[in-house]
């Protein structure tokens, strides 16, 4: 049996969400560890050494995009989702550029947060069959070509992109 992956940080101030995101959780038999503050995961990001914190950006004290920026100092590997029922473009611009990995906007189904997590955990996905465009990227529909045009051209230049899309459409393939 391989050892476990290091526990994921849950923080959200609502006891019910959070005690539904820990059946889902529990459910998927992943390991985690669920907070209501800030204050009380920050030291844990130290002790236990996550490999993905999974916020709520609106939380009693300090915000999520500041327990972002205070774990991910305490820990380079730390990848970050940032969670809230506010879809303000602006918070996703601040949370992307300050680190976070995703964003999941509230209310969200089990699978989406399942499948950020998958995205997240560091497990390297099976490689997709067939003939791959120089960087790893599988592209066969010309819509896709468009938009990897698209991004071969911007890719060089010193700009702020925003993408956007479906939960689990490869957005994070993209942006790397």
């Amino acid at each position: 049996m391989s050892h476990p992956a290091p526990p994921i940080l849950v923080v959200e101030d609502d006891q019910d969400l959070r005690e539904a995101l820990s059946v889902s959780l529990k459910l998927a038999s992943v390991d985690f560890m669920a907070f209501e503050s800030a204050e009380q995961a920050l030291p844990h990001v130290q002790a236990h050494e996550p490999q993905l914190l999974i916020t709520d950006f609106r939380l009693p004290g300090m915000n999520g995009l500041e327990l972002m920026r205070r774990a991910m100092a305490k820990s380079e590997l730390l990848r970050v989702v940032v969670m809230t029922a506010y879809a303000d473009t602006q918070l996703a611009i601040e949370a992307l550029r300050g680190g976070a990995r995703d964003f999941l906007v509230k209310p969200f189904q089990p699978r989406q947060l399942l499948g950020v997590i998958e995205r997240n955990s560091g497990q390297a996905a099976p490689r997709a069959q067939g003939s791959a465009e120089p960087g790893g990227l599988v592209a066969q529909d010309p819509a896709t070509q468009a938009v990897l045009a698209r991004l071969q051209r911007v890719a060089h230049t010193n700009t702020t992109v925003l993408l956007t899309g479906e939960s689990g459409v490869g957005k994070d393939v993209l942006a790397r």
